[in-house]
């Protein structure tokens, strides 16, 4: 058995896409997700020595894939021991908290300096926080957003700001398989 999509675990596809080598064309393979082959969650013929099922959508978790073949005489093989592993996360991290600027009074002429309480990421965890700054709430037409890695605070030097507009500070956290949660602003 092979994870073909997504490519990799974890992941943030809550139907992974599993091959199954070895079997005749015309038979059923049916995809498990228990060792003795009663939880089933994919089903299909093959058309050749492969099959590439995919599965039901699976809830947030993890995974362990097993496979039986059914041939055109309905004769059903045994479980395989092979098997593929993958964990579903398809929820975002939390929102930043609290971002708040430190530079109070913040002109034309000084950069503001901002920084929030961390996320929290029920699956795979937080992987990064990206800032942005913009025009409208949330937006990044004035700087796209930027992986500011795994810090909590973010100087924002450089930026051409024109006197009587309203710029917005925004961050967001994002996981380790790109679940990105709202911007905080």
């Amino acid at each position: 058995l092979t994870l073909i999509t997504p490519g990799a675990s974890p992941g943030n596809d809550p139907i992974p896409l599993i091959q199954v080598s070895g079997v005749s064309a015309g038979d059923t393979v049916r995809i498990y997700t228990d060792s003795s082959c009663t939880a089933q969650v994919a089903s299909g013929t093959a058309g050749g020595s492969t099959i590439s099922p995919n599965t039901s959508s699976l809830s947030d978790g993890a995974y362990t894939f097993y496979a039986r073949a059914i041939d055109l005489a309905t004769n059903a093989g045994p479980c395989s021991t092979a098997n593929v592993s993958y964990l579903s996360d398809t929820a975002p991290p939390s929102t930043p908290g609290s971002l708040t600027n430190r530079n109070v009074g913040v002109s034309l002429y000084y950069s503001p300096f901002y920084f929030w309480s961390p996320s929290t990421d029920g699956g795979v965890g937080v992987d990064r926080y990206e800032v942005a700054v913009g025009t409208t709430p949330g937006g990044n037409d004035v700087m796209s957003w930027t992986n500011v890695l795994l810090k909590t605070g973010h100087f924002f030097g450089g930026l051409t700001l024109t006197d009587g507009l309203t710029y917005y500070f925004s961050v967001r956290a994002v996981d380790s398989v790109g679940n990105e949660s709202a911007p905080a602003i």
